[in-house]
């Protein structure tokens, strides 16, 4: 049963409903807007610089396998990686306790691509990058993931 006077409420409610709908709408328009300022091209450019350097600075660094293409054309700034003898939940939570750096461990809600490249069920670490990281950060990545795989080489 409504009591007398509930109905303010309730219109209230849809009203604060109604303001967030459209707070929202102009949050998404606003993000199309910089997108369009940025140009998709300038943000896969940056994308791109960024693929290069992460990949150039990894390349020989032993006991770290990154899965995926070498080819920046053929890539985003997206990496699944593993250290040897160490369980990517690990990598990850080193990544984070000892360098900051947030990464996702698992298999990504991917399980048939990790059967596919054979790291299933333990899955990979993952490094993701976006408009806003910077070539330092991609430095402080390959450093942390370098130290990590140097560790283990000590280890084992």
């Amino acid at each position: 049963m409504i009591q007398k006077g509930s109905e303010d409420l309730l219109r209230g409610s849809r009203w604060r409903r109604d303001r967030e709908k459209r707070a929202e709408r102009r949050r998404r328009y606003t993000d199309a807007e910089w997108l369009m300022e940025k140009g998709v091209g300038n943000l896969r450019e940056h994308d791109a610089n960024l693929c290069e350097i992460f990949l150039e600075r990894i390349e020989n660094v032993e006991n770290l396998t990154l899965y995926g293409p070498r080819d920046v054309a053929h890539r985003t700034g997206v990496f699944s990686v593993n250290v040897a003898d160490l369980d990517p939940s690990e990598l990850s939570g080193t990544l984070e306790s000892d360098f900051g750096l947030c990464t996702r461990s698992g298999v990504h809600c991917a399980p048939l691509a990790h059967k596919t490249i054979g790291t299933y069920p333990k899955g990979t670490s993952r490094l993701s990058f976006g408009p806003f990281t910077t070539v330092d950060d991609v430095c402080v990545a390959t450093d942390a993931l370098t130290r990590i795989a140097q560790r283990t080489t000590v280890r084992g």
